[in-house]
């Protein structure tokens, strides 16, 4: 028998696996894409069933199905595909416009993130010299919830004549060295909790158990 390749190839593992588990998302991705690549549009049902549990599924979901009906001259069945298509990537849009900004105002919640996580994030930081405080907060979001945002907001303590030199500055250098020195989990954006971020730290001090380091210079 001749050498399987490319998508055929997943084909005998697949087969178990969708005996195994006939609703794990990337199971239907892939079991449906197989089909499709066969010219068989049973494939469409199983990504559909994909897509419908796993957001992150749409836009090449919807892409293989639409490339599946416009190969077959079937392009009426393709367009509520084209229009989800649309949707999702106006969505993504819009997640990404919500996750730049940090409005000064009551958007923060508890990270919820496992206490052996956040002690290890907070042991990292007790390296750093003149790093006060820390405090650890999700960004409540409206298009993308399921993908947490962590903000992770700085504080320096620092002596007269440094904060004459600039505080905020020594944050932003402090911000860049923690994001590329410390592995944190998911999406984190880290900022120091100065000048023109001062307005934020009221409101990520409101939020419950956001203080995780203190640390004095």
């Amino acid at each position: 028998m001749g050498e399987l390749h490319g998508v055929e190839a997943t084909g005998p593992l697949l087969d178990e696996l969708i005996r195994q588990a006939p609703d794990h998302p990337q199971v239907c991705y892939g079991m449906g894409r197989l089909l499709l690549h066969r010219g068989d549009q049973a494939g469409v049902a199983y990504i559909d069933k994909a897509m419908n549990a796993d957001p992150d599924a749409v836009l090449n979901g919807c892409g293989l199905i639409i490339e599946f009906f416009y190969e077959r001259g079937m392009r009426d069945a393709a367009e509520p595909y084209l229009l989800r298509q649309k949707s999702r990537m106006q969505v993504l849009m819009k997640d990404q416009e919500e996750r730049e900004t940090l409005p000064f105002s009551d958007v923060y919640l508890p990270h919820e993130l496992p206490p052996d996580v956040v002690a290890g994030i907070a042991k990292a930081l007790t390296q750093y010299e003149f790093l006060c405080e820390a405090y650890l907060v999700r960004r409540k979001l409206t298009y993308c919830p399921e993908i947490p945002l962590y903000i992770l907001g700085l504080r320096l303590s620092t002596s007269f004549f440094r904060m004459w030199s600039g505080a905020a500055e020594e944050g932003r250098k402090l911000s860049e060295r923690i994001a590329n020195e410390i592995p944190l989990p998911g999406q984190f954006l880290i900022l120091h909790l100065h000048e023109e971020n001062e307005p934020l730290l009221a409101h990520v001090k409101a939020v419950n158990h956001s203080r995780i380091s203190v640390k004095s210079s």
